[in-house]
């Protein structure tokens, strides 16, 4: 099966050996477009978000709604790996997590300065990845819903973007949706940080080392010289360890 999403107010199931339709799911009468359409892990759901500013949940079977998560505006929807959860991101600004089975929301949304265009869990499920037409694509704790780093920063909007397989890279695409003659877009590669683990002074070494500088005591920054950077590179401990 083959599933697609339509200009108009639904999403249609096709069965691939035929060519032909099976059913459809149709949010409300002439709501606008279905954005996006995605099955569940186990292939036994469906879900679908829209203009009509629902993500709506789906008996892949027999075609019916099993919930809708409301996001106050035109929305898509994604499942996680496990599809225990499931992200809607919107024109208003926020994503949010609900609970797939409860579909109860989880934790609170999740604000960009502008609307959003997309939204991924990692291959782990432990990280969820936003982008937005202000520019930045952004990675969030799923358990605790903070931003984790700085938003990487573009100088267009962000029309999408999702995480390499391997959870360590991500990928965006930037244009500009509104003007057809606009030039092409880019798509970016991120190495994503990583974090690390240790004793303060174990941290304060690995800060020192990596922006070759140091806190002085009494305010301010100055810039190690390169002998005593090489030597405090060589007292990095073994189990400053990388997550």
């Amino acid at each position: 099966m083959v599933l697609t999403g339509h200009f108009s107010d639904r999403a249609i199931l096709w069965d691939t050996q035929m060519g032909t339709p099976i059913r459809s799911f149709r949010h409300r009468p002439h709501s606008g477009p279905v954005f996006t359409v995605e099955f569940h892990p186990q292939g036994d759901q469906i879900l679908t978000g829209g203009a009509d500013s629902y993500a709506r949940l789906w008996n892949c079977q027999t075609g019916e709604e099993l919930t809708a998560f409301r996001h106050d505006t035109a929305c898509s929807g994604t499942f996680d790996p496990s599809g225990g959860r499931i992200l809607t991101v919107g024109s208003d600004h926020y994503a949010r997590q609900w609970n797939a089975n409860t579909h109860q929301p989880i934790g609170p949304p999740l604000r960009h300065r502008g609307c959003l265009t997309g939204g991924a869990f990692s291959q782990d499920g432990r990280t969820l990845l936003t982008c937005s037409i202000d520019g930045t694509a952004r990675l969030w704790d799923v358990a605790t819903c903070k931003q984790l780093g700085p938003s990487f920063q573009h100088s267009e909007r962000v029309l999408g973007a999702a995480f390499w397989p391997d959870d360590q890279t991500i990928v965006t695409e930037t244009g500009k949706a509104d003007h057809i003659n606009s030039p092409i877009g880019e798509a970016k590669y991120w190495r994503i940080p990583q974090s690390v683990s240790g004793t303060d002074t174990e941290l304060t070494r690995w800060a020192e080392v990596i922006t070759g500088s140091e806190l002085k005591p009494h305010g301010g920054v100055s810039v190690l010289k390169p002998d005593e950077w090489a030597k405090r590179s060589s007292q990095l401990p073994s189990q400053v360890q990388r997550d």
